[in-house]
């Protein structure tokens, strides 16, 4: 076998290797996604109420910002915001549910833990101020 046969065959190995591996990288940043997305619906507490969507992804923003130990991170296409209150990391999603109504999701982790009892305290506070 010559030199050169020898190099095309690691050539095409090493290509082979890595247009595969970015294949794996994509899939699994992909079902990553899926994962988390499912974790965050299994552990929210959540709310329905018939109200304006703009209006209560705007004041549980605002009621976030207030309670929280820190700046609020907001993303305002997918009406998310993540903030830090009480040493436990606290994600609130607002979307537009069926008939008119609004769905507030809260979730809150501590030291990498789900903590319910922050989630629905947040949630609470949430709720009392659309009243």
């Amino acid at each position: 076998m010559s030199r050169r046969t020898r190099l095309r065959g690691g050539l095409a190995a090493l290509l082979g290797t890595t247009f595969l591996s970015a294949g794996c990288h994509l899939m699994a940043v992909g079902a990553a996604s899926v994962v988390l997305t499912q974790e965050f619906t299994e552990h929210a507490h959540v709310h329905l109420v018939k109200m304006d969507t703009g209006l209560v992804w705007a004041y549980a923003k605002a009621t976030l910002g207030e309670i929280s130990d820190g700046p609020v991170d907001v993303d305002h296409d997918a009406r998310a915001a993540s903030a830090t209150v009480d040493d436990a990391k606290v994600t609130l999603r607002v979307q537009q549910f069926d008939g008119g109504r609004t769905r507030i999701s809260v979730t809150a982790r501590k030291w990498g833990l789900y903590n319910d009892a922050e989630a629905e305290r947040v949630l609470e506070k949430i709720k009392r101020g659309l009243r």
